[in-house]
């Protein structure tokens, strides 16, 4: 992971940025609804509401942008929401798949992913981007119920059908992004036109703004 500020970088352990990946990123088009959301909200899923506080909450006043292992970035908020959007949509998945994941095989899972760092090294480069330590476990969660989804839905068409089935429905709101429904996922405000999967190089308007973490 390489955080560019002013001139200058930051750059995490390499085992770190081996470890921060996103979950379940293009997979194939699913139909799910995308629409603004509402009022004084980051994003709703399925009338549950994920406020601009619950975001900010895991947010210092400067945060980084976060340089993938793919080697693309993020701004921090976007890091973020996307966590948290994840969370909200996993169980109704798990529910559409087997129901849920035992806490046998989250434990497993959790150890998996903490086998090269640790909760408070990850805690600590977490912080050194502005990212406050309570977001850690959000962000295990996020990843461990994806890796339970990805085991259960390996194809596109597994994928169409469980989200038919558990008639998933999200907006984002236009302040921070929007919801791609053909990727499973919350796209930046200036690559937004992008399909997840996709990098690209040099700058696209709007990136000036995103790059600031904001």
């Amino acid at each position: 992971m390489v955080v560019k500020v002013g001139s200058g970088k930051v750059r995490a352990s390499r085992k770190f940025r081996a470890f921060v990946t996103l979950a379940i990123v293009a997979l194939a088009a699913m139909g799910l609804s995308a629409c603004d959301s509402k009022a004084g909200s980051a994003a709703v899923v399925n009338g549950k509401k994920v406020s601009d506080g619950d975001l900010n909450s895991y947010l210092s006043s400067n945060p980084q942008p976060i340089q993938l292992s793919s080697g693309s970035s993020v701004p921090a908020r976007l890091f973020v929401l996307r966590a948290l959007v994840n969370n909200l949509i996993a169980p109704r998945l798990l529910d559409a798949t087997g129901g849920p994941a035992s806490a046998s095989d989250l434990a497993k899972i959790k150890a998996q992913l903490l086998a090269q760092t640790s909760e408070q090294q990850l805690t600590a480069e977490f912080g050194k981007l502005g990212l406050s330590s309570s977001f850690v476990q959000p962000y295990l969660a996020e990843q461990e119920v994806f890796s339970v989804l990805s085991s259960r839905l390996t194809s596109a068409a597994e994928l169409a059908t469980a989200s038919k089935k558990a008639a998933l429905s999200v907006s984002v709101s236009p302040r921070y992004g929007s919801w791609d429904a053909a990727n499973l996922a919350v796209l930046d405000l200036s690559k937004k036109q992008l399909p997840g999967f996709l990098t690209v190089d040099g700058t696209l308007p709007g990136d000036a703004a995103a790059t600031t973490g904001q």
